[in-house]
This record gives structure tokens, sequence and C-alpha cells, in this order.
């Protein structure tokens, strides 16, 4: 089973119990953004990152991950960092920033000019990407982390073009 079918089957049965408990209620925020047009988003699947040359980006899921979001212009690279990783093959959060900036210098973009959006499933997370992008001298435009007291799933997407985040909270990890 790949990354990709395994993170589908998982998704599906972590989203079934989430909502189960929503039912009845209306959830706001639904037109803006985030999974409104799945042909004009590229997905970004845990332990994987993509670049965008002005196309929204999405991940879903984040509850113990981190995000990477490194802006240039209209063009962005984001990762969706596991916390912990014994494949090569994915990107952890020790492995984040070196494989964005890497994918922006393949696209012939240099990372300083770029800028640095991270939210980060737990404080030493945070610290650790923090750390990697300060020695790369990347301009931090905004960092949040989850409180280990308050662990939550969320999704988020980015559009390059507007610079628009969402951070939709989905539910609680717990």
């Amino acid at each position: 089973m790949t990354n990709r079918n395994l993170y589908q089957k998982v998704k599906k049965g972590i989203r079934k119990v989430l909502l189960s408990g929503l039912t009845g209620l209306a959830l706001s925020g639904c037109n803006d953004g985030l999974n409104n047009h799945p042909n004009r988003q590229i997905s970004v699947y845990p332990g994987e990152l993509e670049y965008s040359n002005g196309t929204e980006l999405k991940s879903e899921g984040f509850a113990t991950c981190s995000v990477l979001i490194l802006d240039y212009r209209n063009s962005a690279v984001m990762g969706h960092a596991i916390r912990v990783n014994d494949d090569d093959n994915l990107i952890d959060e020790g492995k984040v920033v070196d494989a964005a900036t890497k994918k922006l210098e393949d696209e012939g973009i240099n990372p300083i000019e770029s800028e640095a959006i991270v939210d980060a499933g737990s404080k030493s997370s945070y610290d650790k990407i923090l750390a990697d992008l300060n020695k790369r001298r990347i301009k931090i435009r905004s960092a949040s982390y989850a409180l280990d007291s308050a662990p939550r799933v969320v999704d988020i997407s980015y559009n390059p073009v507007n610079n628009r985040l969402i951070v939709r909270k989905i539910g609680n990890s717990q």
C-alpha cells in the first residue's frame, strides 16, 4: 500500500470519528477556499512536499505534524512534516527546511528571498524548524505551535498569489 493510499484510508476513518460528533451542527467556513476547488489545488500528503507556481496548496489532518510554507512572490513550497520518521523518502521536522529550500533552488529561487510560515504540531517541532530557518537566514513571516495541553486536528491551505492562509480546526486529536 502506498503512502497516499494509507493516508486516504486513515483520513477517512479519522474524519468519520471526528465528524460523527458534529452531527446536527452548522460548520462555519465551509466556503472559505479550503477543499473548495479540488481541480485547482495541489494536495500535500503527510511526509511530502509540493511546489506551486500560483496554485493553491492544501494539506489535511495535521495533529502532531507541522507545516512549513516558503513563500516567494506567486510561488510557494508547502511541506507536511511528520514528527518522527524511519523512512528516508518521507519528510520529517528535521528535514523539512532542507527539503523546502532545495525545492526552491531547483526552481531557480534563492530561498533567502522567501518568507516562512510555520504551524507546528508541538513546541519542540516549532523550535527545531525555526532554528533551521534561522541558520539559513530565511525571514519568518509567521510562526505558531499547538499547545500540548490543547491537541487539535487542522486542515491548512495556502494561496501564494493572494497570500491567503487558512488554518481550519476540524477536531481534537484526543
